[in-house]
């Protein structure tokens, strides 16, 4: 794995939220491949000690970068594809959740820092400090919405 999944796991939170962007895809992937990776993540996540794997569909792209080899008709057939097996997949798993985007709104925690780059005139403590007031309050206003929820999560980008 890498050393992103390894900070995330290292940080040890009880959801996570994963969006997938869809950058695997190319002339040589299959949706099944993609599907699969997937699944791994979500078992080695589940294997770490997080609660809860919350799983975005691949979103609609208008256009496909030159060097992945396909468009975006056959990335829009690719992703319908993964998206359906991830649903498929995931119904009623009481670990891991496929969402598709739209219809819920998960309003993710802001994350600790280690550091704060120089421009920003804020240090890591104080950086902290803000960051468990906003989500504090965020917490506080969302609670028993019925479109919307916090929660606390760490995130990992695939």
């Amino acid at each position: 794995m890498s050393e992103t999944f390894n900070e995330l796991i290292a940080y040890k939170p009880q959801y996570v939220f994963m969006n997938i962007r869809g950058n695997s895809f190319n002339d040589i992937t299959t949706p099944h491949e993609v599907y699969m990776d997937i699944v791994r993540i979500v078992e080695e996540l589940h294997a770490a000690g997080v609660q809860k794997i919350f799983i975005a569909s691949i979103i609609e792209r208008g256009h496909c970068t030159k060097f992945t080899g396909i468009n975006s008709g056959s990335f829009n057939k690719m992703r319908n594809a993964v998206n359906g097996r991830l649903k498929k997949h995931f119904y009623g798993d009481e670990h891991a959740e496929f969402i598709q985007i739209g219809i819920y709104f998960f309003i993710a925690s802001i994350t600790e820092r280690g550091h704060c780059p120089k421009f920003t005139g804020i240090n890591s403590g104080s950086f902290n400090k803000m960051r468990n007031a906003v989500n504090r309050r965020l917490k506080k206003h969302f609670y028993g919405d019925e479109h919307a929820e916090f929660i606390q999560i760490g995130i990992y980008f695939l």
